[in-house]
C-alpha cells in the first residue's frame, strides 16, 4: 500500500501521514496532547478528500451515462439510415439497462452527499485555511 502523503497545517510541507506527529511535536514545539488532535483533524480532512474525489468520480460517470441516454433515444427515434440495422428491441433493452445504470448513479450520489452532510467538518475545515500557533500556544487559523 503507497505511503499517504498530508500537509502540516502549520507550514504546509507535505509529509508522510506517520511523520507528521513528529514533526508536529519537534518541528513547531506543539504539545503531545495537541499534537494528537491536530492528527485527528487531517485525519478528518483525508475523510473529506475521499468524500470529494468519491462525489466528482461519480457525476463524471453521470454525465457520461446521461450523454450515452441520449445517444440511444436519439438512435431510437431513427427508423432508417445507418441506424436501421439495430433491432429496435435491441435499442430499448439497451435504453432500460443505461436507464436503470443512471438511476444507480443518482442514488449513489444521493448516498454521497447524505454521507458528507452528515460528517461534522467545520467552517474552519472548509475554510482551508491551515493552522497557526499564536503567542500563547494555542492555534489560530490564517487569514491567507
Amino acid at each position: 500500500m503507497p505511503e499517504v502523503k498530508v500537509r502540516c497545517p502549520l507550514c504546509r510541507k507535505s509529509l508522510a501521514w506517520r511523520g507528521l506527529h513528529g514533526h508536529l511535536r519537534f518541528e513547531h514545539s506543539v504539545a503531545t496532547d495537541r499534537a494528537s488532535e491536530i492528527l485527528a483533524e487531517v485525519k478528518e480532512s483525508l475523510r473529506f478528500e475521499e468524500h470529494r474525489v468519491q462525489l466528482l468520480e461519480a457525476i463524471r460517470e453521470h454525465d457520461q451515462v446521461s450523454d450515452d441516454l441520449r445517444r440511444i433515444e436519439g438512435v431510437s427515434q431513427l427508423s432508417h439510415g445507418e441506424y436501421a440495422v439495430i433491432d429496435p428491441q435491441v435499442l430499448e433493452e439497451l435504453r432500460r439497462l443505461t436507464a436503470a445504470e443512471l438511476e444507480s448513479i443518482e442514488i449513489r450520489m444521493s448516498e454521497l452527499s447524505a454521507q458528507w452532510r452528515s460528517d461534522r467538518f467545520t467552517d474552519d475545515f472548509l475554510s482551508g485555511k491551515p493552522l497557526q500557533l499564536d503567542s500563547d500556544g494555542d492555534e489560530e487559523r490564517r487569514d491567507g
